[in-house]
């Protein structure tokens, strides 16, 4: 066999190698994505989580997570994602801190075709995941680490998975807005302070004014009441007694 005949046997035997590489490294990289967007590498912490339910000692913000995320992996299981929807919601609300129910929730969007939605969840995900591997969740640090059982993913990872899969619908990740949820709690307080800001412009200036314009329209007898104090003055008097405006024509 002459040098040219065995070149070019080497050179289509590098080629096959590397097609098969190409091929290899594609079917692991496919798998890796299919096995990262489903709900089910989230099915052993719900078995550990299931049982924070059945202790009647846990705190009741972990047992409302628990109960919460439990049921809405139920549902999403089941095809119902309206219902899973709803119970990632809970769950979140109730521990905000913990990444994995904001890309449920993100899964659950993308499965009933809002993808917009889904996007802004896949966004608070990575934000949280973010944070987590940097060390600012000191509280929940190692409830998540249990829960994750030692393989939680890392935030480069990730972010390219989120980045290729939201580009297929043409949507930039860098470009979305985060979802922000506010716990229950903190929305009551928000509520309420909102109530009181109302009941205070109400008592200061609202209700006075009222009472000021019920007052000129019914004045005591003999008297006439100013527009710009509320001060009563006798019929014969042509200015106010208290603000000593004149008395308007």
């Amino acid at each position: 066999m002459n040098l040219a005949k065995k070149f070019l046997i080497f050179v289509f035997l590098m080629i096959i190698s590397l097609s098969c590489q190409a091929q290899y490294k594609a079917t692991q990289e496919g798998a890796g994505e299919s096995e990262f967007f489903s709900y089910k590498r989230f099915l052993n912490s719900a078995n550990l989580i299931g049982k924070i339910v059945e202790d009647k000692g846990a705190q009741k913000g972990l047992r409302d997570f628990a109960a919460g995320f439990t049921a809405g992996l139920s549902a999403l299981e089941a095809g119902d994602t309206n219902t899973a929807k709803g119970e990632f919601f809970k769950a979140s609300d109730a521990w905000p801190e913990y990444f994995g129910a904001d890309f449920l929730l993100a899964l659950s969007f993308e499965k009933n075709g809002d993808i917009d939605t889904a996007a802004r969840f896949y966004k608070s995900y990575l934000l949280k995941l973010k944070d987590f591997h940097e060390g600012r969740y000191k509280i929940s640090d190692s409830l998540i680490r249990i829960l994750g059982e030692g393989k939680i993913e890392g935030y480069k990872e990730a972010y390219d998975l989120i980045e290729a899969r939201l580009a297929v619908y043409g949507i930039d990740l860098d470009k979305v807005r985060p979802v922000a949820v506010f716990p229950a709690f903190l929305l009551y307080i928000i509520l309420l302070a909102l109530f009181a800001v109302l009941y205070l412009a109400l008592a200061q200036w609202v209700f006075p004014y009222i009472r000021k314009m019920k007052k000129m329209r019914h004045p005591p007898e003999g008297f006439w009441v100013c527009r710009y104090c509320g001060a009563a003055s006798p019929d014969l008097s042509n200015v106010c007694n208290d603000c000593r405006r004149p008395r308007p024509v």
